[in-house]
């Protein structure tokens, strides 16, 4: 149970953003810019209510089709005491909603355009 106020961090090279779990029936959305590394990594961690790390998913954004929306759900790694043989059923998991956007394709992007994108979400 991830309680009344359930949060995550997402980080991507050196950016990060801490917030309540988006929802998709809000309209809310994290976007963290690339910064040019050379294979930049998505790392998404959720917390309960009292803030205690429930699970991370790791996305490597080479994985991503550019300006699709990669809908899916990921088994979520619950850290070095995890069970290696723990069924299927009772692995965690998070529901993601991803999209890279290359740079080239940002830099020209109008407002009215980028805001149509988020209502993919």
């Amino acid at each position: 149970d991830l309680g009344d106020g359930p949060t995550c961090e997402v980080t991507l090279g050196g950016g990060a953003a801490q917030c309540p779990i988006p929802s998709t029936l809000q309209s809310e959305n994290v976007a963290l810019p690339t910064a040019g590394e050379d294979d930049p990594i998505v790392h998404v961690r959720a917390y309960d209510s009292v803030r205690r790390s429930v699970g991370c998913v790791v996305v490597p954004v080479s994985t991503l089709v550019p300006l699709e929306v990669w809908n899916v759900w990921y088994a979520m790694d619950d850290g070095p005491e995890e069970a290696e043989d723990k069924p299927p059923e009772e692995t965690s998991k998070m529901h993601l909603l991803l999209q890279f956007v290359p740079r080239e394709v940002a830099s020209e992007e109008t407002p009215q355009l980028r805001e149509m994108r988020a209502q993919d979400f």
